[in-house]
């Protein structure tokens, strides 16, 4: 297993995990489990959600405060998250960081 992981600046269009991550086609796209924290000193909420998700928040499945994290662990490590289905957007201010760590 490896460990890896990123820091994000948050905007105010939606992002694609894959694109932050800078993966392309030849990657590794899916993972045993993704998690992503919203940073501590946030200004602002982080929504997570599919390509349509926005921050008013249209569209989010997550909502994470300053300081939440949220776990994408199907369980076991017999199923994969797939980068290529998780966007992030919130509102761009200097102290809203995304903190995502891959265990694949």
């Amino acid at each position: 297993m490896a460990w890896n992981g990123t820091q994000y600046t948050i905007t105010a269009t939606a992002a694609k995990l894959s694109t932050i991550l800078g993966l392309n086609a030849a990657d590794l796209k899916r993972f045993k489990q993704i998690d992503i924290k919203n940073a501590s000193g946030a200004a602002n909420v982080l929504y997570l959600g599919p390509s349509t998700v926005t921050n008013v928040p249209a569209n989010a499945r997550v909502e994470l405060s300053a300081g939440q994290a949220y776990s994408f662990d199907p369980g076991g490590g017999a199923f994969h998250v797939s980068t290529e289905e998780i966007f992030l957007v919130g509102t761009a201010n200097a102290a809203n960081i995304a903190f995502i760590s891959l265990l694949d």
